[in-house]
């Protein structure tokens, strides 16, 4: 019963925080928009423009970590949303949970 409490807050948690998969949707990094990609948290109207312009000029991108080579764009808003991108296809989540590679989930700070 003890163990029971933290892990329903656990699951509350997941699905406020849009990390539950059927709260998730991606975007495909490979045909969005600007303001699509702007529309992601923590990635900003001018790091957006700059994913665009590099797409149209080197095509399509072959990896999600291959967006941190865009300049103006930074490490720490691609990771952020990772779990939110996608290649044409499936979304890093759904790629990690097929593959049995375990989430990564924030961790909250200040919580017990």
């Amino acid at each position: 019963m003890t163990l029971l409490r933290p892990v329903v807050l656990l699951g509350v948690l997941l699905a406020l925080t849009g990390l539950s998969p059927e709260a998730r949707s991606s975007v495909d990094v490979n045909s969005a928009d600007a303001p699509s990609l702007d529309a992601l948290p923590g990635v900003g109207a001018q790091e957006a423009q700059a994913i665009v312009a590099w797409r149209d000029k080197n095509g399509p991108f072959t990896s999600i970590d291959e967006i941190e080579k865009v300049p103006g764009v930074s490490r720490r808003s691609i990771q952020n949303v990772r779990g939110d991108l996608s290649l044409g296809g499936q979304s890093e989540f759904a790629k990690m949970q097929e593959s049995g590679e375990p989430a990564r989930v924030p961790v909250l700070l200040g919580h017990p």
